[in-house]
């Protein structure tokens, strides 16, 4: 929102061409990966539908300094990190901190990870405007370049564990588990009447905000963000429906219920996926975090552990009590499979 004219300009046109993103993704190929022997890495997703504690967990798994993570100083050459580290003037400046536009507390500067990993789908699958993506415009050279993608972002780095959070990866999870390896998927999910809460709340916010400043939706669509907002885009969108308007919190609570009643049956299915709730991660963040190195087999320094302990607010709403019966009963029914 800070962005000066230019830098609005030039984030448009680097972002708003996939023709642009495909022949810098190829350029750093060319130069990275042929000139360096690829390494065996490991890679942990974190995803689930937003609100849900994503965020908090990204940054508390990346100050352990064992993480490769895209970050605020690779935009707007995401898909090429190596070249743009190598000429990025302004990689050494701006590491103030500010607080991030959600209005959340939750801070951040130009070193902080984020989910742009959208940027890369985006450009290779050549997505029209619309950022619709079908599954199956996925092909194995798509998944191939992924690969390479991963490798890139973490050989920037110097580490060997590539580390996202991207909301759209639920979308993603059979291409994720089927395709790559030594990968593990945490899906995180929240009280459905909390996070439909907050989901609602954010929507107003990105509403405002967006209609205040036009660059605010360009940007959300050039990342692929639609969690919410104007541009909001139900994942798996064909598939969802809702009697509700979208201001209306039961739309959210239906949405709830879509997407974790698909993400359900991953629990049987994927040995590589992973339950995590936000409430637990609130209770007893150091005994979580220390599950997910034991899965991952790594050891780290714990830090920041008291972050998850927010407060809940009374939600001031009507709520249908059958839909959130449904809600509340899939919720205790993922809970069982926590890890």
């Amino acid at each position: 929102m800070n962005y000066n004219l230019f830098i609005r300009l030039f984030h448009k046109l680097v972002l708003g061409s996939n023709n642009i993103q495909k022949t810098l993704f190829d350029l750093e190929k060319f130069f990275f990966i042929d000139k360096n022997k690829k390494v065996n890495i490991k890679s942990l997703f974190i995803t689930g539908l937003a609100r849900s504690g994503s965020t908090i967990l990204l940054n508390t798994l990346y100050e352990t300094g064992k993480f490769s993570s895209l970050k605020y100083s690779d935009m707007p050459f995401v898909v090429c990190p190596n070249i743009w580290s190598k000429i990025n003037f302004m990689k050494k400046s701006n590491y103030e901190k500010k607080i991030r536009a959600h209005n959340d507390g939750i801070e951040f500067s130009i070193t902080s990870p984020e989910a742009f990993e959208e940027v890369f789908w985006k450009s290779q699958i050549n997505l029209a405007k619309n950022n619709n993506m079908l599954i199956s415009d996925i092909n194995i050279k798509t998944i191939e370049n992924f690969k390479d993608y991963l490798f890139l972002v973490t050989l920037k780095d110097k580490k060997k564990i590539y580390l996202s959070k991207n909301n759209n990866n639920v979308e993603k999870v059979d291409i994720l588990s089927e395709h790559l390896e030594n990968k593990f998927i945490f899906i995180l999910f929240r009280n459905p009447i909390n996070q439909a809460f907050s989901l609602l709340k954010q929507h107003i916010n990105f509403t405002k905000l967006q209609r205040e400043n036009s660059f605010v939706l360009e940007y959300m669509n050039l990342l692929r963000h639609n969690e919410f907002g104007l541009n909001h885009r139900p994942l798996f969108d064909k598939n969802f429906k809702s009697n509700f308007e979208i201001n209306n919190i039961n739309y959210w609570l239906d949405y709830w219920i879509f997407i974790y009643s698909k993400a359900a049956k991953f629990i049987e299915t994927k040995r590589d996926l992973f339950f995590l709730s936000y409430e637990t991660l609130k209770t007893s963040p150091e005994k979580q975090l220390n599950k997910i190195y034991n899965i991952i087999d790594e050891k780290f320094e714990l830090k920041n552990c008291q972050i998850f302990n927010k407060p809940e607010v009374e939600v001031p709403y009507k709520v249908e009590k059958k839909k959130l019966k449904i809600a509340n009963d899939l919720y205790s029914f993922i809970k069982n499979y926590e890890i």
